[in-house]
């Protein structure tokens, strides 16, 4: 169900449940804890969490010092990043991808069904269910826990509907414009 007064669409391919999908969701106020995963053909590569409120600036020195440098250390320069649109990703976030010289992958706004680790996010979810915590220390450490338990094949299964989703997506936006070429 989606938060009162949201309309969303998420684009999925015939074989796929709908159940499997999350769908963007409001900030609840309380305390603040940003959630970071980075996933890839190996599996899990990086977890973590930023605290207090993530800006651009926050979220860039974290990606620049923390991330990245996990990300580098198992896949060296190969690889491309994909995150979502939001606010705390542009700004000086875009600066610090440029000077990395990192490739990032061009998707469409509000797609959470075409980013595998959003898959990731409602696996984790769903483990979660209606626990209460009595604490963010809390919270974290189940959330960590609930990382460390995803298995390989899960993530695999998600990445591995990337290529079809990212090629039905270009099929039909070359049915909607013919004569809009894009490369992505």
């Amino acid at each position: 169900m989606a938060p009162a007064g949201r309309n969303f669409t998420v684009r999925i391919l015939p074989t796929e449940d709908p159940k499997d999908f999350s769908y963007p969701r409001l900030q609840q106020g309380g305390k603040k804890v940003m959630f970071f995963g980075a996933i890839s053909k190996l599996g899990k590569i990086h977890f973590s969490t930023l605290k207090a409120k993530v800006d651009s600036e926050r979220f860039g020195e974290f990606l620049q010092n923390e991330a990245l440098p996990a990300v580098k250390n198992v896949h060296n320069s190969s690889f491309i990043l994909q995150m979502d649109n939001a606010s705390p990703h542009k700004g000086f976030t875009s600066d610090i991808i440029k000077i990395e010289n990192i490739k990032t992958l061009v998707w469409p706004a509000q797609s959470p069904d075409l980013n595998p680790i959003e898959q990731v996010w409602l696996w984790m979810a769903l483990k979660i269910g209606p626990k209460i915590f009595k604490d963010i220390v809390e919270l974290e450490e189940y959330v960590f826990s609930l990382w460390e338990e995803i298995p390989k094949n899960t993530i695999l299964a998600f990445l591995e509907k990337m290529t079809e989703k990212l090629k039905w997506v270009i099929e039909s936006e070359e049915e909607l414009y013919p004569d809009h070429h894009k490369e992505i």
